[in-house]
């Protein structure tokens, strides 16, 4: 409500619930109802009306905006912009602006620092971060003005069409398989969708006394849609085992610890590595040829043979010998491991009841009782989902009533709580 002039004004939005009550009453041009324009025809309009105007540095500006919006996911989908690549290639404003573009890119300013949303990205440096075929063709389409937009549709339907064949992923088994000795048995081999799993199998150390066995598997995951392959090491210690009342196995969700090989690589080593993916992991684009794909694995088992020698010393360390050191040693001794990259338990709360467990193993039921209180003072602050409390709870029943088995410690190694 305004006034002017001592009469009162009331505005509204033509559409909203009012003006449909008094449309009839308004002048015949306000009477009609406002028309909806998708965000890619704004802007195309934009840029028209920039050009009708030779204003140059608002059109760069305006495709800038454009480009980084779409690339940002600020535009979807629900603002008119299709989900896959193929319905670009038929929307008849995305094209329009595709051609305008192509007229214009002499005009277009690049970024000379990241984040500046008025000047448009580094094409090579998106095409790094693409992680599939409709992401690469719509990122092409908006900045590779090298390439025609018939050539950009040929090689987006060539991707589509070349779909990885299952020895291409096998490839991954059976180079790794020649590269590990016998002590090394197969584990389990795994599909989801596109991506493809590789587990083997090792015993690290027999049971002796005063040492538990320590059982090791090395897990390759080939994920097509990221294109790269991961190499984990998963660690599962035999009085865990026995606790669980379970026997070693090779799929990644049963083991006690887990370890991701590329977080130990150096700044060096990854910035000037041409197979390392800035996901995490090495690059397997299947696209490439037989000889780059091979010299990608032989880079990986180059760094697997450098740095699985800390991981497997680290957890083979036997766990008895926790209950010989003091609580404020261990906390320190976990705080050092976690600094230095190991997964080593997911929270607090694990590690002390899993300290509470060995000291009954060991019968110090002084100590026993000690570690209990500490983990029941942690949940009872709230730590932690319902699922990891609930867990907690059941832990603490079976050590209390002195049951043969652990609670559930797979997956210990998750990142919860500090």
């Amino acid at each position: 409500m305004r006034e002017k002039g001592g009469e009162k004004f009331l505005y509204f939005d033509a559409g909203d619930t009012f003006w449909n009550r008094v449309k009839d009453q308004l002048p015949e041009i306000d009477q009609q109802a406002p028309q909806f324009h998708p965000l890619p025809q704004v802007f195309f309009s934009l840029l028209r009306e920039a050009e009708r105007l030779q204003d140059n540095a608002f059109i760069s500006q305006c495709y800038a905006v454009w480009v980084n919006s779409i690339l940002e996911f600020y535009l979807d989908e629900q603002d008119g912009i299709p989900t896959n690549f193929s319905d670009w290639l038929g929307d008849e404003i995305l094209l329009g602006i595709r051609k305008f573009a192509e007229k214009h890119q002499t005009t277009f300013e690049y970024q000379e620092e990241e984040e500046d949303f008025l000047s448009l990205p580094d094409y090579a440096l998106e095409k790094e971060l693409a992680t599939n075929i409709e992401e690469e063709g719509k990122l092409a389409f908006l900045l590779d003005f090298e390439n025609s937009l018939t050539e950009l549709a040929q090689i987006y339907h060539q991707d589509r069409a070349a779909k990885a064949e299952p020895e291409q992923f096998e490839r991954v088994y059976t180079f790794f398989r020649a590269k590990l000795d016998n002590s090394w048995r197969d584990g389990i081999f795994q599909v989801y969708n596109d991506d493809h799993e590789y587990t083997f199998l090792k015993e690290l150390r027999e049971e002796r006394e005063g040492q538990e066995a320590v059982n090791a598997s090395l897990i390759f995951q080939v994920d097509n849609y990221m294109k790269n392959v991961v190499c984990k090491i998963g660690i599962q210690n035999g009085l865990m085992l026995q606790w669980q009342n379970r026997s070693p196995l090779a799929s990644p969700e049963n083991q006690h610890f887990v370890q991701d090989i590329a977080l130990y690589l150096e700044e060096d080593e990854m910035e000037h590595n041409e197979f390392i993916s800035i996901y995490g992991g090495w690059k397997y684009d299947m696209r490439k040829s037989d000889t780059w794909l091979t010299a990608c694995l032989e880079n990986l088992w180059q760094f697997y043979e450098k740095y699985s020698p800390y991981v497997y010393t680290f957890f083979s360390q036997p766990l008895l010998n926790w209950t010989e050191r003091n609580v404020e040693e261990l906390m320190e001794e976990r705080t050092k491991a976690l600094s230095k990259g190991f997964n080593f338990f997911g929270n607090e709360m694990d590690f002390k009841l899993a300290l509470a467990r060995l000291n009954q193993h060991k019968g110090n039921l002084e100590e026993l009782a000690r570690y209990i209180a500490q983990v029941e003072d942690l949940q009872a602050q709230g730590l932690g989902s319902a699922g990891l409390q609930k867990r907690i709870s059941q832990g603490l029943e079976n050590i209390k009533s002195n049951t043969v088995h652990y609670p559930e410690i797979s997956q210990i190694f998750s990142p919860r709580l500090p």
